[in-house]
């Protein structure tokens, strides 16, 4: 007993240092263990190595569920291989005298010419910053342009066609349509709600008014209830006494009588002040729903303005494009042919249709290149300095190409391996750590030092455009600086 359980220490910690040097998933092992009853029973693998053993059999799970239940093709999804990577050549690369005007956009065929400039450049000299030019409709789908691009000169349409008053104009008009009916509908609420109080009114009062007349009947009764009994008690009486007591009672019954009056006349002057206090309560109410109403049809009108205010209004397209005719004789933007108009800020508002054309128009035309392109990967970037504004189309990438490979086609994941196999990627500025310790000399700036280090890579002709650009803003604000430090001293001592 105690040897098979030594025994079984030994091959737990056996286990336990193969885990750790393979990195074992605990989840794929206990998947793999799950789904054993697949498999053959023989093949007994190390389920401890989740890169082989373990994808082999999830991949012949796949292939065996795909086979036998995926009439229906639903586990397309499952399916992660890279496809459609291989692009043919066209054949105007070949003869430039069937050369289009434009190049239909694919970022497959851009990401490949570039993945080979970069390995092929940095081959010829690893010490030189690889540069390319670059246009941004190798880059964005430019395609909404193509129509207007491949128009006859006198068919090409002018800044006209991204006018959006006459748009705004018909969008303010539905606005303020459908802003009335919503009124309306909320008046003739409001209207319905008025005649059901007056109705509960009117059904109150009447309800109030048979009360009363119950009430008055009822107290004209007890009167002459009492009328009767006193009437029996003097006809008991001498006659002479009748005599002098039917003065009296007559005397009472004129008292009475006017009592009578009084109590009604009391009554109707209660009533005419409860109808006026009412009116006057209901005046007060209707003036108070009158002053909300108002206040909140200010609000929403202020907030109306202020929304516009930030939306801007449709402008005059003189303000923001420029036809082909009117650009300069001399304009360069790497552009053979154009559309005809030429944007070359944003409008500040405009409808969804226009607003694409509009920065479409702005991209191919006035948009400024970057100054870098950075393609980034798990194991650091690889950079491509840009130099002039052209496309794919009239550049020596693509020819370059053809004459260095002698194929009429090309992988774009193919050269991405090729390049990440050939060149080693910039890894000296990736992040991989998720906690990074910083320094009390990271916060200090030491201009000069990094004034010198440029300056001396510019000498030598290795600075990029980025770099180049850094250098000067430390030279304006070391300028600037010493510039603010000089005249506080002369203030001083004036």
């Amino acid at each position: 007993m105690v040897i098979a359980s030594l025994l079984s220490v030994l091959n737990e910690t056996s286990r336990v240092k193969i885990n750790s040097k393979l990195r074992l998933n605990y989840l794929d092992r206990l998947t793999s263990q799950i789904y054993a009853g697949y498999f053959d029973k023989k093949d007994k693998g190390d389920t401890f190595d989740p890169e082989s053993h373990f994808n082999k059999k999830i991949d012949a799970i796949y292939k065996e569920k795909k086979s036998l239940e995926d009439d229906e093709s639903k586990l397309w999804t499952m399916d992660t291989t890279i496809k459609g990577v291989s692009l043919n050549i066209p054949r105007y690369y070949y003869d430039m005298s069937e050369k289009p005007p434009i190049l239909p956009f694919d970022i497959r065929f851009t990401l490949g010419m570039y993945f080979h400039h970069i390995k092929t450049q940095t081959k010829k000299n690893p010490k030189k910053i690889v540069m390319a030019p670059f246009h941004w409709y190798d880059w964005v789908d430019l395609s909404p342009l193509n129509q207007y691009l491949l128009a006859p000169a006198n068919e090409k349409p002018s800044c006209a066609l991204l006018d959006a008053r006459m748009d705004e104009i018909k969008v303010n008009l539905e606005i303020e349509q459908k802003q009335k009916e919503k009124d309306s509908k909320l008046k003739e609420f409001e209207q319905n709600q008025i005649n059901k109080e007056e109705d509960k009114k009117k059904v109150e009062e009447s309800q109030k008014k048979l009360e009363e007349t119950k009430i008055e009947d009822h107290i004209v009764k007890q009167d002459e209830k009492a009328d009767n009994k006193e009437d029996k008690k003097e006809n008991k009486q001498d006659t002479k006494e009748d005599k002098k007591e039917d003065k009296k009672e007559d005397k009472k019954e004129d008292k009475k009588e006017d009592k009578k009056e009084d109590k009604k006349e009391d009554k109707k002057e209660d009533k005419k002040e409860d109808k006026k206090e009412d009116k006057k309560e209901d005046k007060k109410e209707d003036k108070k729903e009158d002053k909300k109403e108002e206040k909140e049809q200010n609000k929403d009108e202020t907030k109306k303005e202020k929304r516009l205010e930030k939306r801007g209004e449709s402008v005059d397209p003189k303000e923001y494009c420029v036809d082909d005719f009117h650009l300069p004789s001399d304009f360069q933007d790497g552009n053979t042919i154009r559309p005809g108009f030429n944007v070359f800020k944003s409008d500040l508002r405009t409808t969804p249709d226009k607003a694409i054309l509009l920065g479409k128009s702005y991209l191919y035309t006035f948009a400024p290149p970057p100054s870098m392109i950075v393609f980034l990967t798990k194991d650091g970037s690889y950079n491509i300095t840009v130099k002039g504004r052209e496309k794919l189309l009239d550049s020596d990438l693509v020819g370059n190409y053809i004459t260095q490979t002698k194929q009429k086609s090309i992988n774009s994941l193919n050269e991405f391996k090729k390049l990440k196999k050939k060149v080693k990627a910039n890894s000296h500025q990736s992040i991989n750590d998720y906690e990074i310790n910083l320094s009390e000399d990271s916060f200090i700036l030491k201009h000069e030092e990094l004034i010198d280090k440029y300056e001396s890579k510019l000498k030598n002709g290795g600075l990029a455009v980025s770099e180049y650009r850094y250098l000067q803003s430390l030279k304006y604000s070391d300028n600037e600086v010493k510039m603010v430090i000089h005249q506080s001293i002369l203030q001083k001592r004036g």
